[in-house]
């Protein structure tokens, strides 16, 4: 339960930091100010994390005995993301300025579905190195194609973005329902086609119904309401590791987990849209808080606290923390 505990005083702590400094300054000059270079961040921490595995020094792929301080290794993980995000910012920002609306969310979606929903295939085959590379390389093109060529309205990419998201999120193979009702296709990238599939169509649902029942073009309603999903498929079943109901196995497991983060993230857009309004926590949820854990937990490994499990969340079809040794042990053989 030591886990339990250090995850709920991170979330904690995260929150209220992020709460008071969006309380104390003026969360819409930040939000105009910092909204692009944070989905920059946001896409480079899947880069690093899903894509590259945790490359140069992150688990699971990075080298993790290189230094034994994991605050040492949290300060230089968080140092290169950041270099990062803010190298590739500016120079989008100077050379592709007038496209950058549409070229920071299509680099943050495309990075998110290809390093979650698709286990980052097929570069998970390639050295963490290759695939950082490579990943990175392609996204900023995909990205720029689509900037390009397509022309969408900011509000209308950020709604239906975010209701795709998380949807894929919940359907994917780490979180939630951990990709259960589509074990039967056996691999990437059938899985992730097969997710993406089903994700758009639940979109489609979700979206419309929500333009007719809060208008969120106006209000952002869902958009809170989405975000809120994305940020709890992260961090009950990967911080608190299905905390409470790791006892069963998938689907029962997956049911009752969406059922959870479901009323979690009803309850915490409530009391976001009774502080905030319905605009700014879409991007306080996604852009500050995830990210925030997201670094803290694989890049600094939750330190000073006990840090996570390697893995995050027990298999579909493990229950416990022998289980899951006795499971990760064979993937090192």
């Amino acid at each position: 339960m030591g886990h339990i505990k250090d995850s709920s005083l991170q979330f904690i702590l995260i929150t209220i930091t992020f709460f008071l400094i969006f309380r104390l300054l003026d969360e819409e000059s930040i939000l105009e100010e910092l909204k692009y270079v944070t989905i920059f961040s946001v896409a480079w921490l899947f880069i690093i994390v899903s894509i590259a595995g945790g490359w140069p020094l992150s688990p699971p792929l990075g080298n993790v005995r290189k230094y034994s301080s994991r605050i040492r290794k949290g300060l230089l993980m968080t140092l290169i993301w950041a270099a990062a995000s803010m190298g590739s910012y500016l120079t989008i920002l100077l050379v592709l300025n007038e496209l950058i609306t549409t070229y920071a969310p299509a680099l943050l979606w495309a990075s998110a579905l290809w390093g979650v929903v698709l286990d980052s295939w097929p570069l998970r085959h390639y050295r963490p190195v290759t695939a950082f590379i490579i990943g990175a390389t392609v996204l900023h093109i995909f990205a720029l194609l689509v900037s390009l060529f397509i022309k969408i309205d900011e509000g209308y990419l950020v709604s239906v973005l975010t209701h795709h998201l998380a949807w894929s999120f919940l359907l994917s193979p780490p979180f939630a329902t951990q990709a259960y009702h589509f074990r039967k296709l056996s691999r990437q990238p059938r899985i992730g086609i097969a997710i993406l599939a089903s994700a758009s169509l639940l979109t489609l649902f979700s979206w419309g119904a929500a333009v007719q029942m809060f208008k969120i073009m106006e209000d952002w309603i869902s958009n809170t309401f989405f975000s809120s999903m994305i940020l709890w498929a992260f961090v009950y079943s990967y911080s608190f590791s299905f905390a409470g109901i790791s006892r069963f196995t998938q689907p029962t497991r997956g049911y009752i987990a969406l059922a959870i983060i479901t009323v979690l993230a009803a309850v915490w857009s409530f009391v976001q849209g009774v502080i905030f309004g319905w605009r700014i926590p879409v991007f306080l949820n996604l852009s500050y808080i995830l990210v925030a854990v997201v670094i803290h937990d694989v890049f600094w490994l939750r330190a000073p606290l006990s840090p996570p499990l390697i893995i995050g969340m027990p298999p579909p079809y493990h229950r416990d923390i022998g289980s899951l040794k006795r499971w990760y042990e064979q993937l090192e053989k």
